[in-house]
């Protein structure tokens, strides 16, 4: 028995040494996820509160070296990796896992443990006992209040003018709010029958002005509450239809004495099928197909009919719709480079598509008409518009003067850089129904620092 204890005596304590080694490399390797876990938040956070990335990254390792990591005595930002090297310290800023638009910073921890009893049985001093962790800044952004079915997007500094009102009869806005990213004016004497009134702004109305709710209730105003975003700024495919409408390299569309630029009667005409049937007989129809054009001008003669076949229609140039037409469109949208005018007898009706019939034959959910000009987009005269969807132009001015607003009963919002109304105007905040963007009068944001890995 003393034989068999001696000869199994080394084994035991070599066994009882790696025991206690892995105990103690266990300890450390919790303290060293600790000093890695609050390194990645304390950059994450330094960040959220508006540090650049350096400097983020060295209130990441300040904070490791304050919890016990080692440091060097001089630390090395890598610029173009954007990595920081403290001693036993890494910090690197990264995409965030979560979402990879969000930014984070992943920390690495590297602590050296000295062996003590395990050095009886192997020559190494000490064990490297290495921990990550990865700090997401989290973007939480929250709307609230009714949805806007007119909406100045622009601020005052951005050049904005807000919102200015001179109509004679109630601006009717069912379910949905008035927004605006500058300020509000009316001169007019036209009532308000909407959900809300918001401005980033001072907003002036004349107190014989009857501000109301759909319900008949008052409504209070509501000035200096800050701005909401634009909705759409970093929609995909809205900014690819810009995108695509200023390199069209369709022909254009013009239309004067009774002919349109397009062939008559032709089963195929000069672009996607395109044609125009009665030319200068006094009352040409043309039927339009989904495709890239030019620019779309009717400047004499009519009456000139317009179909729209379904689909997605892009514009590189001006669209000028100004001498008796009516046009009509069904899951259509139009993206235009250039600007819009409708005046004197024009009709225009146009229905965006809702989500299925995009994905069936194009366009974007909920979205009517859109284009990116700074120019300018003028309805006037006394038609008969209506339009199902969203009219989004948020670097334009949009003037709408006469009875040029009456809406589908079921959705209408238009959205764009400033806006100037006159006459009757009716909108509804339903869109999200057809897919639009859903968001809200009021906007908040904040950033949460998340441990992710």
């Amino acid at each position: 028995m003393a034989l068999m204890a001696a000869l199994a005596a080394p084994a035991l304590l070599a066994a009882s040494a790696v025991g206690i080694e892995v105990a103690n490399w266990s300890a450390w390797q919790v303290e060293t996820q600790r000093i890695a876990d609050l390194s990645a938040l304390a950059a994450g956070q330094s960040y959220a509160s508006g540090a650049t990335v350096e400097e983020a990254a060295n209130a990441g390792a300040t904070i490791a070296e304050d919890n016990g990591a080692v440091g060097a005595s001089t630390r090395s930002w890598n610029a173009s990796s954007q990595v920081l090297s403290d001693g036993s310290v890494t910090v690197a800023y990264v995409s965030g896992v979560r979402s990879s638009s969000d930014p984070a910073f992943r920390v690495t921890v590297t602590t050296s443990v000295p062996l003590t009893i395990a050095r009886l049985i192997t020559t190494a001093s000490d064990e490297a006992i290495t921990a990550s962790a990865t700090g997401e800044v989290e973007s939480l952004q929250a709307w609230g209040g009714p949805q806007p079915c007119v909406a100045a997007l622009k601020t005052a500094a951005q050049g904005g003018t807000g919102l200015t009102y001179t109509g004679w009869t109630t601006m009717e806005a069912y379910g949905c709010s008035i927004r605006s990213n500058a300020g509000i004016d009316e001169t007019g004497s036209g009532g308000w029958n909407t959900q809300g009134i918001y401005a980033a702004g001072s907003i002036s109305i004349p107190n014989w002005v009857s501000d109301v709710n759909n319900a008949g209730q008052t409504v209070t105003p509501i000035a200096n509450d800050g701005t909401i975003p634009d909705p759409y700024a970093n929609n995909a495919a809205v900014k690819a239809a810009f995108t695509a409408a200023a390199n069209s390299t369709g022909s254009s569309i013009a239309c004067s004495n009774q002919n349109c630029g397009l062939p008559s009667g032709a089963g195929n005409g000069t672009y996607n099928g395109s044609y125009c049937v009665g030319q200068g007989t006094g009352s040409v129809s043309c039927t339009l197909e989904p495709g890239s054009y030019g620019s779309f001008n009717v400047t004499s003669g009519g009456p000139y009919y317009f179909t729209l076949e379904p689909g997605m229609y892009y514009f590189k140039g001006n669209i000028n719709l100004t001498n008796y037409t009516v046009t009509n469109g069904s899951a259509v949208t139009i993206v235009t480079a250039g600007t819009f005018t409708g005046a004197n007898t024009f009709d225009f009706t146009l229905t965006a598509p809702d989500p299925a019939q995009a994905a069936s034959t194009g366009g974007i959910a909920g979205l009517a008409l859109a284009g990116n000009t700074t120019g300018k987009i003028s309805v006037s005269g006394n038609p008969q518009v209506s339009i199902t969807g969203v009219m989004y132009f948020p670097n334009a001015t949009f003037s709408g003067a006469g009875s040029t607003t009456a809406s589908s009963s079921s959705c209408f919002e238009i959205l764009a850089g400033s806006i100037s109304l006159s006459g009757d105007s009716g909108y509804s905040g339903t869109c999200p129904q057809l897919g639009a963007t859903p968001f809200g009068s009021t906007y908040s944001s904040s950033s949460l620092t998340a441990l992710v890995q």
